[in-house]
């Protein structure tokens, strides 16, 4: 498992990005096979606490653009973002883990093999 991300129960707006692998860019994400982009719908982050089996939030994520010089959108680097927390993090504080999980356009599943780490602390 990688660093832990810390975050706060109750919060609503967190913002936390990840970095995810094409086909071009296969020094990210050690151990997976590479994501071919084209053909990702969604991707998704499936959490759960460390100490349970069951997944208590899928919160989704964005796929972070920028502008080329061009003026055109184009994908940064393979870079995700979750902006939206939703209710997930009415929680209780623990470590919970994370796994990204892409839904491709034909119905495919494929999960990034390295996990997330997680930390919730008490709000005040």
């Amino acid at each position: 498992m990688a660093e832990v991300i810390d975050l706060v129960q109750g919060d609503t707006y967190t913002p936390v990005s990840f970095n995810v692998r094409d086909k071009e860019s296969a020094d990210l994400w050690e151990n997976t096979d590479p994501l071919n982009l084209d053909y990702v719908d969604s991707v998704v982050l499936k959490f759960k606490s460390l100490s349970e089996d069951r997944v208590i939030a899928e919160i989704p994520c964005e796929f972070v653009y920028m502008r080329n010089e061009a003026g055109e959108e184009v994908l940064q680097h393979g870079k995700l973002q979750i902006t939206d927390w939703g209710t997930t993090l009415q929680c209780d504080p623990g470590v919970y883990q994370g796994e990204l999980e892409t839904r491709r356009v034909d119905g495919k599943i494929q999960s990034v093999h390295n996990l997330l780490k997680f930390k919730v602390r008490p709000e005040f």
